[in-house]
């Protein structure tokens, strides 16, 4: 916490103030406005709904592998399984692409 004077009686009062204890004068604070619109502007990014397929199939058989693995408690779905997260990488790949 720092101390600043007052414009109008010179007394140090603390910056947080919002007013002297001295002589009752307001104290102005500076305010910043920042223009988010024209200074730095928001570029949404949209993802094809063919990517979005995609993910969404692959996260179809990601739950669908391991669903039958869980059930017939054999592996030979496990390349299933990895073939799903394999389209789900491309998908992911593919989206961020697009998007570049």
């Amino acid at each position: 916490m720092s101390l600043i004077k007052c414009s109008e009686c010179n007394s140090e009062i603390s910056e947080n103030a919002s007013s002297c204890p001295h002589c009752g004068n307001p104290i102005q604070k500076e305010r910043v406005f920042v223009s988010t619109e024209k200074e730095n502007p928001v570029e949404i990014e949209l993802t094809s709904k063919r990517w979005k397929r995609v993910i969404l199939f692959a996260w179809i058989v990601i739950i669908f592998s391991l669903f039958l693995c869980s059930i017939a408690r054999v592996s030979e779905w496990l390349g299933l399984t990895i073939l799903g997260v394999f389209i789900l990488i491309i998908g992911k790949i593919g989206a961020w692409y697009s998007n570049r």
